[in-house]
């Protein structure tokens, strides 16, 4: 019996080379951030979606003058109505680099952040949160994740962030502000400088 070892060698190298690549590929997946106008500083809600009927949804620190932007000039608030949402849809595959491969095999996380004010209201202050819908190529809903209810209402901006993994088969992300009322007649809770990113778990 015959054993090329020059090519059992090569083969070798062959193999730990897709490796390497891959492990390469998987361990540098960090992105800029994937929303779009994630501050409201064009002074416009493109590309954010109203979800619900409310006011427009911007503020630049004249609905409640105590709660001037996290930074810039814009936030989003200034609404009128018990609950709403801005939605924005993130496709992920083939942005920055991820491919769907990336996507099913390497545990992808989506990172999130965002500042969050209320008016100080007494025991039961308007919230705000984010939710993210995981959708397949379909756009068929694969997970909902929600953040808790957030609530600064001392004076000052507070920022909650967290990573969420990834299912396998997610094409694109809708990210989500969501604006609780829980008291009075306008709905005092502002967010600003929002965060998408995806990084390797």
């Amino acid at each position: 019996m015959y054993l090329d070892l020059s090519r059992s060698s090569k083969c070798s190298r062959f193999l730990l080379d897709v490796v390497k690549i891959f492990v390469l590929a998987c361990t540098s997946v960090n992105v800029s951030n994937l929303l779009v106008n994630p501050g409201a500083e064009t002074g416009f809600l493109s590309p954010w979606a109203i979800v619900g009927t409310s006011a427009p949804g911007i503020d630049n620190g004249t609905f409640d003058p105590n709660i001037k932007p996290h930074s810039g000039g814009y936030q989003f608030g200034r609404f009128s109505v018990q609950t709403v949402a801005l939605t924005q849809n993130v496709v992920i595959s083939g942005t920055q680099s991820i491919t769907p491969a990336l996507i099913d095999s390497c545990n992808l996380v989506a990172h999130i952040s965002f500042w969050e004010q209320g008016l100080n209201q007494g025991a039961n202050n308007d919230d705000a949160q984010v939710i993210l819908a995981f959708l397949d190529v379909n756009n068929v809903l694969l997970q909902n994740i929600s953040t808790p209810e957030v609530d600064f209402s001392a004076g000052v901006w507070g920022q909650y962030s967290n990573a969420y993994t990834i299912p396998v088969g997610t094409r694109s992300i809708n990210y989500t502000m969501k604006f609780i009322r829980h008291t009075g007649t306008d709905l005092d809770a502002f967010m600003d400088d929002n965060v998408l990113t995806i990084v390797k778990q």
